[in-house]
């Protein structure tokens, strides 16, 4: 585990992420294709050079999964390692491009394959979310709060989905009767919604990567939650293509007995 200065030390890079990413955002960039047709723009580029430098200078000796150096990866050197940084310098970059709010910067520790620590900034309000032995902080410019962890509430469940998602088709992973309303956001937003107390459960049928959720993973375990696949099992890290299929996220894992996992 990190040391609280170590900690520090990154949460300061996080912000000048942030103040690049909104001082870019309105200037001219230049926006790329990846295989799969998804953009990346060279503020991405900009945000990774200037977080995985960070990492790179102060854990050496610990290797970097982010969604822009996949390709250059050691997987040997993966596979051997107990810590390993997980990062998506820029998440929901066709929301940045399109002038939108939901994109953000997604950082996560995994040890032994398991997310310990996760720091989601959301730059839009120049706010940082992280989790630290348990506890889950949010940060601002002016100051830093522990989030006070809600109670498991069963009478009516709040359900939150992707923008794009379809209301109905996600009755069917919801068990049959389950008193509920849905709600709507974009991004890893949803993982602080549910940090925050605002929603309870997040089933979602189309496909992420899984530096798109280690960071939302770790903080919601730290409050007794956390992302499970369709077997309900804990997600697993360092898949072959680091893909995820079917997930259940939730804010308790009390509220696992509402999901329909088939």
């Amino acid at each position: 585990m990190i040391e609280k200065g170590q900690l520090a030390d990154l949460l300061n890079i996080v912000d000048k992420a942030i103040a690049l990413i909104q001082e870019h955002k309105n200037k001219k960039y230049n926006i790329f294709y990846k295989d799969d047709g998804s953009e990346y723009t060279d503020v991405d580029l900009m945000s990774d050079d200037l977080i995985c430098g960070h990492l790179q200078k102060k854990f050496p000796e610990i290797p970097i999964i982010s969604e822009e150096r996949v390709s250059s990866l050691d997987i040997q050197k993966l596979m051997s390692s107990e810590y390993i940084w997980m990062i998506d310098p820029l998440d929901g970059t066709k929301g940045y491009i399109n002038k939108g709010r939901s994109y953000t910067i997604n950082i996560a520790l995994l040890k032994n394959r398991v997310p310990i620590l996760g720091i989601i900034a959301v730059p839009e309000d120049y706010t940082t979310y992280y989790c630290y032995q348990d506890v889950i902080y949010k940060k601002s410019s002016d100051r830093v709060e522990a989030l006070n962890m809600l109670p498991f509430n069963s009478n009516l469940i709040r359900v939150v989905i992707s923008k794009r998602a379809d209301p109905e088709h996600i009755k069917k992973y919801l068990m049959p009767g389950l008193q509920y309303e849905i709600h709507s956001a974009g991004g890893a937003r949803k993982f602080l919604g549910l940090a925050s107390g605002d929603f309870d459960i997040f089933p979602r049928y189309t496909p992420t990567s899984e530096w798109d959720v280690a960071a939302g993973d770790a903080i919601l375990r730290a409050c007794g939650g956390g992302i499970y696949d369709s077997n309900m099992q804990k997600l697993s890290y360092l898949k072959n293509d680091f893909k995820n299929g079917h997930l259940f996220t939730t804010r308790s894992d009390q509220y696992l007995e509402f999901f329909c996992f088939s």
